[in-house]
């Protein structure tokens, strides 16, 4: 089987074949990276407004 992007690139896909046996696995480790990328989206958000708002420190200046 082959992944075509737009009709680019072309790549195998790596499915063999459907295994419904880890599609709950699957389906939770996916639900479980996405809150934890999304709580890493926070944090950093909430560092910025803590240098910003709270500490005065030019933090934000310097990495935009």
């Amino acid at each position: 089987m082959v992944f075509r992007s737009y009709g680019l690139v072309s790549f195998p896909s790596g499915a063999r074949g459907k295994s419904p046996e880890i599609a709950p696995w699957l389906s939770t480790l996916h639900e479980w990276s996405a809150w934890i990328l999304f709580g890493l989206f926070a944090l950093h958000i909430a560092g910025i407004l803590f240098h910003h708002v709270l500490r005065r420190d030019d933090t934000l200046y310097r990495i935009v």
